[in-house]
């Protein structure tokens, strides 16, 4: 349906067959696609899920739309090189109309975005409205980071490193050291 400048769609699924803005980056996913995409190895042709779980009608919610579709822009958009194989997906889910499904992903504050990987939900982070933008930015880096080039490491990842490299070459040399020794 166009109305003016603006592009909508009818979303059938929901009891009164409410209109809601289009998203060009982000899936409306209810209980009768979910299964079949965030709980699927390479559900939708993706190999990774961000699910945004809220309630249409509460407005941090409304906030939220904003910012998911701001990631998954950028994300889709970094990750999705291959042509029929998509890295990472991003979907909302209306606890408002599927709050059973909701409840089943063990949703019980709003917002909450959960992280499915071959079918599995691996993690889940829920969201103060204050705090939402920062918080969601840091987490998908920390996630999806790990999607184009392995592991996001600390400091301290690396330091125990060469701390395990330095030790590993002090026995080496005690080792060479001490058959030098005997011989």
């Amino acid at each position: 349906v166009s109305v003016g400048a603006e592009v909508l769609e009818i979303n059938s699924w929901t009891p009164d067959a409410a209109i809601l803005p289009a998203s060009r980056h982000t899936a409306t996913l209810n209980s009768l696609l979910f299964s079949g995409n965030a709980r699927t190895t390479l559900g939708g042709g993706a190999e990774q899920w961000m699910v945004a779980f809220c309630a249409s009608w509460w407005e941090p919610c409304e906030e939220l739309h904003v910012i998911f579709e701001q990631l998954a822009a950028k994300w889709q958009g970094k990750l999705n090189t291959q042509d029929f194989i998509a890295k990472v997906r991003f979907a909302t889910v209306d606890c408002a109309t599927d709050k059973v499904l909701c409840n089943e992903e063990h949703v019980t504050v709003y917002p909450t975005i959960s992280y499915y990987k071959d079918g599995q939900q691996i993690r889940q982070l829920q969201l103060h409205p204050k705090r939402m933008k920062d918080r969601l930015k840091t987490w998908s880096e920390e996630i999806l980071g790990e999607s184009k080039s392995g592991p996001v490491r600390s400091d301290a990842d690396c330091t125990v490193d060469m701390v395990l490299l330095a030790l590993a070459l002090c026995i080496v040399l005690r080792l060479l050291v001490a058959g030098s020794q005997k011989a």
